[in-house]
């Protein structure tokens, strides 16, 4: 129950943090920092894992948006910032949303010190998503995210054997044998197959959505610097 209060606070905290950062004029600055930072951290913690003997290789979603974050960012790569932005929300709100709901299923395989450390790195993870999101207005330009997505996907089949990481969200996506409860083969193909359209049509919904929301909020940031540039414009004549 401790993971889920912890949480609870913790998006909150998020959501009055990325409200406030929002307005600082050195966000990004901010951002961009902890992005090298983590990309170091994560870099290093992976090279000696390997070096150690113990086979680690990034294969979830949010794994890899530690370095895909930080190298779009750093290399200000702009014509995926839409993918940045997707990718730190998406991973982001669905660690903050499980333990929200369901942070008592997994209470004993962490510690706290481990659940907060994963904490804070997909906090990073979604106050990086939502600052490029709120910065910046994409392109409707979809294709790109899905092509993350796929080339994720298809990371994870090639390596996930070769890391031990348990099961994670990108297990349940790339192994659906958990989906064979029928003693009938032609059954549990169909319910596969029911399967990956229901996940296709979720992603393409959150993808629009996604969109929707970028394009809303920066159409409301530009009305705003409209009307307060009037405003100027106003008082500048009744000064002069």
């Amino acid at each position: 129950m401790i993971f889920n209060i912890i949480s609870i606070v913790g998006l909150i905290v998020m959501v009055l943090l990325n409200r406030g950062l929002k307005k600082f004029k050195y966000g990004m600055v901010v951002v961009q920092i902890l992005s090298i930072v983590l990309f170091v951290y994560k870099s290093v913690f992976y090279i000696w894992q390997n070096i150690q003997g113990h086979l680690n290789i990034p294969v979830e979603i949010s794994s890899i948006s530690y370095f895909l974050l930080p190298i779009i960012l750093t290399f200000k790569i702009k014509k995926l910032y839409n993918v940045a932005a997707f990718f730190g929300v998406a991973s982001g709100l669905g660690f903050f949303l499980f333990y929200c709901f369901a942070g008592f299923t997994v209470a004993s395989n962490f510690t706290i010190s481990h659940y907060l450390f994963n904490l804070f790195t997909h906090a990073y993870l979604l106050t990086t998503g939502l600052q490029v999101m709120f910065r910046h207005r994409f392109e409707n330009k979809p294709h790109y995210i899905w092509i993350a997505m796929l080339s994720i996907i298809c990371w994870a089949m090639a390596f996930y054997d070769f890391s031990k990481v348990g099961i994670t969200f990108v297990y349940y996506i790339i192994k659906p044998n958990y989906l064979c409860l029928f003693s009938s083969n032609v059954l549990n193909f169909l319910l596969i197959v029911l399967f990956y359209s229901i996940v296709v049509t979720l992603f393409h919904f959150a993808v629009k959505l996604f969109y929707k929301v970028n394009s809303k909020v920066n159409a409301n940031t530009e009305q705003r610097k409209v009307v307060n540039e009037r405003i100027i414009e106003i008082e500048e004549k009744f000064s002069n």
